[in-house]
C-alpha cells in the first residue's frame, strides 16, 4: 500500500470522465493470513471487506471482464471492482477463495511466473515450505481466482 492518497475515480466504476478516461477501482492484497504482518490482512478482516462490498452493491470482477471493459469491448456492471492478490501465495487459495466465493466475488492472482513450475505451492505467510496441499495444487473447477502469467 502506498503512503500517498490515491486519486478519486472519475465516476462510478464503468464510468468515463469528461476526458473520456475509464475508471475501475482495484483492491490489492498480498497475504490473507492469520499471522500478523505489515502486508497481511486477517481472514476475518478480508471477510468484512467482502461482505461490506456485497452489502453496498459492489462486485469483484475477473480480469477478462476488466480487460474487455478497458478495451471498450464490453460494459461493466455498476459498482464493479477488481480484487487482486500479488505473488501467488497459498493463503490466497486457503483463505481468500472461500470468502470470495461466499460473497459472489471474483479475484485475480498475479503469481510470480518463475515460481509456477517449481513443485509445491508457495507457502503461506510464516511457513517456509509445504508439502503437497491436501486440496491439490490446481485451483478447483469453478474457482474464481485465476493466475495471470506474464513474461515479466
Amino acid at each position: 500500500m502506498s503512503a500517498s492518497r490515491p486519486a478519486a475515480p472519475s465516476g462510478p466504476s464503468g464510468a468515463s470522465g469528461a476526458s473520456g478516461l475509464k475508471s475501475l477501482p482495484v483492491l490489492m492484497y498480498h497475504y490473507v493470513s492469520r499471522k500478523k504482518n505489515s502486508i497481511a490482512v486477517h481472514p476475518d478482516t478480508f471477510e468484512t471487506h467482502c461482505r461490506a462490498m456485497r452489502r453496498a452493491g459492489w462486485t469483484g470482477i475477473g480480469l477478462a471482464e476488466a480487460e474487455a471493459y478497458l478495451l471498450g469491448e464490453a460494459p461493466l456492471p455498476p459498482r464493479s471492482a477488481l480484487i487482486t492478490f500479488d505473488d501467488g501465495f497459498l493463503d490466497n487459495y486457503v483463505y481468500a477463495w472461500p470468502i470470495l466465493k461466499k460473497y459472489g466475488h471474483k479475484g485475480v492472482i498475479f503469481a510470480v511466473a518463475g515460481k509456477l513450475e517449481q513443485g509445491a505451492p508457495r507457502p503461506t505467510l510464516g511457513r517456509r515450505a509445504l508439502g503437497p496441499h491436501p486440496r491439490g495444487r490446481a485451483a478447483p473447477r469453478g474457482c474464481p481466482l485465476r493466475s495471470q502469467r506474464t513474461g515479466v
